[in-house]
């Protein structure tokens, strides 16, 4: 009976765990997915210029979240969003709109994608 118990407590600890570690990933994903709609908004309404500040924003946050994302999921999807997300400075400091609204593009379609892979679903589960 005592086997059992354990089993049970193992079993509610692991759900917990996984439950805290999905919720943490949708939260953080959200936040960040946010913040590049805003910073896209800003260039679409002004030049890639004035989005330099908010883009360092951008990659800080991010600095500050993969540690943790680190944890959930493997490197080499984090590290393409990275990628996108450290090319955003050199394009706002060559004021080249098109390239900077197209890796945040290309970086919010990732950060989606890595929503998606992450969420249990009949999909991911087959």
């Amino acid at each position: 009976m005592k086997r059992f118990i354990a089993a049970i407590i193992i079993l509610l600890l692991i759900i917990a765990v996984s439950t805290y570690a999905l919720i943490d990933m949708q939260n953080s994903l959200e936040r960040i997915g946010s913040h590049t709609r805003e910073v896209r908004k800003l260039v679409e309404e002004q030049d890639a210029k004035s989005a330099q500040k908010p883009c360092e924003q951008l990659m800080a946050e991010w600095d500050k979240m993969e540690p943790r994302l680190l944890l959930y999921v493997r490197h080499d999807h984090l590290d393409s969003i990275m990628e996108h997300l450290s090319e955003l400075s050199a394009y706002c400091l060559e004021d080249d709109k098109a390239e900077l609204l197209s890796t945040l593009d290309a970086a919010a379609k990732l950060m989606e994608h890595l929503r998606e892979s992450i969420t249990p679903s009949y999909r991911t589960l087959l």
